[in-house]
């Protein structure tokens, strides 16, 4: 892979790399170390848990120069699936912090479900997790997705968009998440195209790291492969 000329954007540390392996149906986390703001995301079944860490460094004068104080807030919520859309339009239960859905599977949903979702959302906030934004492909995003997911965000005002740190598609969808190669020239790529992304929805952007089984053309391990993209893409 080689890198795309490089994209402006706005300097934000909520573009944080997403770090969550499933194994089993369990989810193992992984923690880019940096200073800002870190968002991570696991998946369990089909409950998410939503952490996000803040560093804030200290200023001199406040009685703390060069110290660092760090906060954990975390939010446990549920991955919405159609059978939940009746019960759920009446009450949500107060343990469920937040919910989460594919955008690509509401962007054309029929009227009557979409309708049951705002009833929902009345009552929590909504996160979505993309499934075919295709970051590491070699063919150029897909601008009329990303023009339906943006209004699907601003119209359900989604509160976190997340995508995989992978690939899907080369003209055509592979319907499986490939690993992207972990190497310098990679990483230039994609954190370029996670810029992109999200220069043209307007906000940050979370990305989760795949399970994979082989890494082929691998240069780096797999956490410098993760810092870098972080580094290349706030």
């Amino acid at each position: 892979m080689t890198g795309e000329s490089p994209m402006t954007t706005r300097t934000n540390k909520l573009t944080n790399l997403v770090a969550a392996t499933l194994v089993s149906a369990a989810s193992v986390t992984v923690s880019a170390d940096m200073t800002g703001s870190i968002t991570s995301l696991s998946h369990g079944y089909e409950g998410v848990v939503l952490a996000e860490k803040r560093v804030d460094e200290g200023r001199c004068g406040e009685g703390k120069c060069g110290a660092s104080s760090t906060s954990v807030k975390t939010e446990e919520g549920l991955g919405l699936r159609r059978e939940h859309l009746k019960s759920m339009a009446s009450e949500v239960p107060p343990s469920v912090q937040f919910l989460e859905v594919a955008p690509e599977n509401w962007i054309k949903a029929p009227r009557q479900r979409r309708q049951q979702l705002e009833q929902i959302l009345e009552q929590t906030p909504l996160v979505c997790h993309g499934l075919s934004l295709s970051l590491g492909g070699p063919t150029p995003l897909d601008m009329n997705l990303l023009r339906e997911i943006k209004t699907f965000l601003q119209e359900h005002r989604v509160v976190r968009y997340t995508e995989h740190l992978s690939y899907c598609s080369d003209q055509g969808h592979l319907y499986d998440l490939m690993p992207i190669p972990f190497t310098e020239a990679a990483a230039h790529y994609v954190a370029d195209r996670i810029k992109q992304t999200q220069d043209f929805l307007g906000e940050p952007v979370a990305v989760e790291n795949v399970s994979y089984y082989c890494a082929p053309g691998q240069q780096m391990p797999e956490i410098e492969f993760i810092n870098s993209v972080l580094e290349l893409a706030d």
